[in-house]
């Protein structure tokens, strides 16, 4: 019998058009989106997935239905010669083998769920197992109450027999018609998308897509070493059986020197894709031949909201001197708004370097002279006229004035920053008007949910975006105890007790060496990585990115190869790296080279790390409020808030140290 998720939920719609009552039509076309890509999944990695989506969105919007389903799936699963008797014994273990999904939401729900699979079989002799009711009660003495406490809660609106509203899915391919080399003399180049039914022979930038054929595409076109002759923004229709019809921008070549294209495609607000045609401005005359090229893709998931604003910063290294091109996208109301460049003067490189030595220098400073008020406030203010420069400095006048207009309009929304300028600390840009003489109270990393994604390039590997759930069943903790580090032995405590707490198992390697690290790594068993342990600066003697083992250091190249890169493409885990200086980024010698990089490039779909220096204690309180609010079913944007907010202290930058690549609207799946 199949007792997929899928499956069970189709027996069970009349439950959640109950449930959801008056929100049902304008909800049902996201899970039908859900549903649809589920049963379009080409393999079983996809279609696991695709379930995970649905899952997620079920357990959200009707967290009664979720319960439903999964002991509606127990029921359909239970062996038919065998069901358990009336002893707790034989209930218990037959749990254990079949009820993996029942377990799955852990504290909340759990109790209940287990009484109505018990009561299935109870003739008044039996009810919970024991061994269950002392998993519940150890579960809520150690952090129950708090997780609950982080819950939505949801109400049951009224009964509605709507239908479930169809959004077809199809899949579309970009053909692009752009030559690889055009004269810098050229007077117009003229660029040809289609988004065609079958994959072109030949295309500059061959992607291919899911899109709805109820909404058409945006196309927007980023080329740093051309002038736009016509807008950069167009739209083309998706036909049911049939190519959309061509949009053409016309460009003329501006700089001397290799380029890219760089087309994003958006659906009803949401990124759906992107393709990057490379493309050389010639210093002589060249006969325009089009030709077959790979691109690249930035694609989101469909079934949970998108961030609210998108900001795609591109470091343009094709005139004299590099400059930054910054691209906002208001989702909600599908406008994209292009900004004049910024040019840099100075080496990024170089100018972050300096600023992460200062910050790390007041941390350690700010930890060890917690009494002294004075200097605390000082270090709060240095800080601060840190973000004026970097708003001041590198955000562009257009950026300025579209913010200004309306802070309290953007306060508390997602953004999600999508930039190849490995060096530049957004998180720290903290908004003030020289008009007015007003301030924000904070950072973007606090008045805004701000997190980060990597675009792919032409030489990166893994996924194309982040994923909607990121899962979290079997954790891995490395956390070397010569470190000296005061509080991680706590760090680690709390993780252990948290894990068993929820049930959810402990794959830690069993020495924090690097042998049994790389064995982990490279074998995989694991979904989710916490280190914590000691990080070694850009600037320093060690390796760059180099983590501090018991018996030595573990770099990011470590991670290159079949083994361990196919196991995160595989499997898209988290990797919580509470590391000083584990969030920094440079160039290696075709790419960004780091963490982030190489862990995103494989297919993370999370990845935390501070960008300098951290106090152990500040670091500790972001790592418990982070993990607690995140499997209270918050999602990552809110969780990483939550977690800011619990290590702010006075005159240490610990709170603003960590970036964070996730989709803000993810959430862990356990």
């Amino acid at each position: 019998m199949n007792t997929s998720y899928v499956n069970t939920l189709l027996k069970l719609m009349d439950d959640l058009r109950a449930a959801l009552g008056a929100e049902y039509d304008r909800l049902a076309p996201a899970l039908q989106t859900l549903i649809d890509a589920y049963l379009a999944a080409s393999n079983r990695d996809a279609q696991a997935w695709a379930e995970a989506d649905v899952e997620d969105w079920v357990a959200e919007h009707a967290p009664e239905v979720d319960r439903a389903v999964r002991l509606q799936m127990v029921i359909d699963a239970a062996p038919t010669s065998s069901a358990p008797g009336a002893n707790d014994e034989n209930l218990a273990e037959w749990l254990q083998d079949v009820g993996e999904s029942a377990r799955r939401r852990a504290v909340e729900g759990y109790a209940q769920i287990l009484q109505s699979i018990a009561s299935l079989f109870d003739t008044g002799a039996h009810g919970i197992p024991k061994s269950m009711q002392a998993y519940e009660s150890s579960a809520e003495d150690i952090v129950g109450a708090e997780i609950r406490e982080s819950r939505p809660t949801d109400s049951n609106p009224p009964i509605s027999e709507s239908p479930i509203s169809q959004s077809p899915i199809t899949t579309r391919y970009t053909d692009i018609a752009c030559p690889r080399r055009v004269w810098i003399g050229a007077e117009r180049l003229a660029v040809v998308v289609r988004l065609t039914v079958a994959p072109p022979t030949r295309s500059a930038a061959l992607q291919a897509f899911s899109v709805r054929v109820d909404a058409p595409v945006q196309i927007r076109l980023t080329a740093p070493a051309f002038d736009l002759l016509n807008a950069a923004d167009q739209s083309t229709p998706i036909l049911p059986d049939a190519d959309s019809p061509p949009v053409v921008f016309d460009l003329k070549p501006r700089v001397v020197g290799p380029t890219s294209l760089v087309f994003d495609f958006r659906q009803a607000g949401n990124p759906v894709g992107t393709a990057v045609a490379p493309i050389e401005i010639t210093s002589y005359e060249v006969v325009d031949a089009p030709e077959s090229r790979g691109g690249a893709a930035l694609q989101l998931p469909t079934g949970i909201d998108p961030p609210d604003l998108i900001l795609t910063i591109h470091y343009d290294t094709t005139g004299a001197a590099p400059r930054l091109l910054m691209t906002l996208e208001e989702t909600a109301a599908a406008r994209v708004a292009t900004f004049d460049p910024v040019p840099l003067r100075s080496d990024p490189a170089q100018v972050a370097a300096a600023l992460y030595r200062d910050l790390s220098e007041r941390a350690e400073v700010a930890g060890n002279l917690t009494d002294d008020a004075a200097f605390l406030a000082e270090c709060n203010e240095e800080v601060q006229q840190i973000g004026f420069r970097l708003w001041r400095d590198l955000i562009p006048a257009g950026l300025k004035d579209l913010y200004l207009a309306q802070p309290t309009a953007w306060a508390d929304k997602t953004l999600l920053v999508v930039s190849d300028e490995p060096h530049i600390p957004w998180e720290l840009v903290w908004p003030y008007s020289p008009a007015s003489g007003q301030a924000d109270a904070a950072p973007w990393a606090v008045t805004l949910r701000l997190l980060r994604w990597l675009r792919r390039d032409a030489v990166s590997t893994g996924y194309a975006g982040p994923p909607a759930v990121i899962p979290l069943r079997r954790l891995a903790c490395v956390a070397p105890a010569h470190t000296g580090l005061a509080h991680l032995m706590e760090e680690r405590n709390f993780l252990r007790d948290l894990l068993r707490a929820l049930g959810l198992e402990d794959v830690s390697p069993p020495a924090a060496q690097r042998r049994a690290v790389l064995g982990l790594l490279r074998q995989g068993g694991y979904d989710w990585l916490h280190i914590v342990a000691h990080g070694a600066p850009l600037d320093a003697e060690s390796p760059p990115g180099a983590i501090e083992l018991e018996d030595a250091h573990l770099l990011p190249g470590d991670l290159i190869g079949p083994q361990a890169e196919g196991y995160i493409y595989r499997v898209r885990p988290g990797f919580v790296l509470n590391i000083c200086h584990g969030g920094r980024q440079t160039w290696g010698l075709t790419q960004l080279d780091g963490w982030a990089n190489v862990l995103i490039g494989a297919g993370a779909g999370l990845v935390i790390a501070p960008r300098w220096a951290v106090t152990d204690q500040r670091a500790l309180a972001f790592t418990q409020s982070f993990y607690r609010h995140l499997l209270g079913n918050a999602s990552v944007a809110q969780a990483v808030y939550e977690a800011r907010r619990a290590a702010c202290a006075a005159g240490d930058p610990t709170w603003l140290a960590y970036s964070v690549y996730a989709h803000p609207q993810a959430r862990a799946g356990y």
